[in-house]
């Protein structure tokens, strides 16, 4: 398997260059990169390899954590980048935000399920 990210500016998914052992990669959500001032969420996937092109073994542990729904999600302040963090529009719960954030794509599956 290949980690790709999506290169913005060249409008393109490029490989995510490996670290060699003892590399960690950690890639930020959403929900951090909303209330933690210059962080992004990147556009990523994982491509699949033929045995031909797999050198060496990558071991992937994905996790993912998700706020309690009724947490209210607030700017962190970081200690690295001075000032107030990301300005929320308004107050939101994670619960709301989730909401919001996946609307679009309940609406397709319900267009096509009709």
């Amino acid at each position: 398997m290949m980690l790709q990210i999506y290169h913005t500016k060249r409008k393109r998914y490029e490989p995510l260059p490996r670290g060699g052992w003892g590399t960690v990669t950690v890639i930020a959500g959403d929900v951090l990169a909303l209330v933690v001032k210059g962080v992004r969420a990147p556009l990523h996937r994982v491509v699949a390899r033929t045995r031909a092109e797999m050198v060496e073994p990558r071991v992937a542990a994905t996790f993912f954590i998700q706020p309690d729904p009724g947490a209210l999600l607030r700017p962190v302040v970081s200690p690295r980048k001075p000032g107030p963090g990301r300005r929320l529009p308004r107050p939101i719960t994670y619960g709301q935000w989730k909401d919001q954030k996946y609307a679009k794509y309940f609406k397709k599956n319900k267009k096509a399920e009709g």
